[in-house]
């Protein structure tokens, strides 16, 4: 199996981005372990003779789309941890107004 190059590790990280873009959380992790397998033969194959420029333009982009990816997730976990409370809240005032 040949070494995927930048370019392919750049493509791999802009499809990442596309799937957080639309909130496609599953795909994202499926994506972010095929990119990560990607970059780790990218980096055993290459060696020292990875261009560093390179590697580091790929890392800036890796961690803004981490961060992006990091944040929605927050935001859906903050989103089902409000929709908990009022179910709950809901349930409590529900069985309060029918009890004896």
């Amino acid at each position: 199996m040949s070494a995927p190059s930048l370019q392919s590790l750049h493509a791999g990280l802009g499809a990442l981005g596309e799937a957080v873009g639309r909130d496609d959380l599953d795909g994202a992790d499926r994506i972010m372990a095929d990119y990560d397998l990607a970059l780790r033969r990218y980096i055993e194959q290459a060696g020292m003779q990875a261009p560093l420029d390179g590697l580091r333009g790929l890392l800036r982009l890796q961690n803004a789309v981490v961060a992006d990816l990091r944040e929605r997730r927050q935001r859906a976990a903050d989103a089902l941890r409000r929709e908990r409370r009022t179910r709950s809240a809901h349930r409590a005032y529900a069985s309060g107004g029918t009890a004896p």
